[in-house]
């Protein structure tokens, strides 16, 4: 007999009765049920962190983008108080102001 012979001869043979039957069917299906539950570990598990992670980092990335804002608007100022500096018009005149602090209205004159 040849292993072909065999296996026909296996799978021509009755299912055994009773708990041996349950026993051969339980084994028949583990690796299928053993890949169901680590499906189900996964996505109960690994799932679920993934999405508190993402809602954490979008509560972020607002926070980032409020400050990022606020950064632009402090450096547009910075820049100009930095090039109010360097006029020498503004600068006289606030070396004026300092000098004499009532102010004289260009009119009055």
């Amino acid at each position: 007999m040849t292993d072909l012979d065999l296996f026909a001869a296996e799978s021509s043979a009755p299912p055994p009765r009773g708990w041996r039957g349950v026993g051969t069917v339980f084994l028949a299906w583990l690796p299928v049920l053993a890949a169901l539950a680590l499906t189900a570990q996964i996505g109960i598990a690994g799932l679920r962190p993934a999405l508190q992670e993402a809602e954490r980092l979008e509560r972020a990335e607002a926070s980032q983008q409020a400050r990022r804002e606020r950064l632009q608007e402090e450096t547009a100022a910075l820049l100009a108080a930095l090039q109010a500096q360097q006029d020498p018009i503004y600068l006289e005149r606030e070396r004026k102001m300092l000098l004499d602090p009532e102010p004289v209205l260009e009119s009055s004159r």
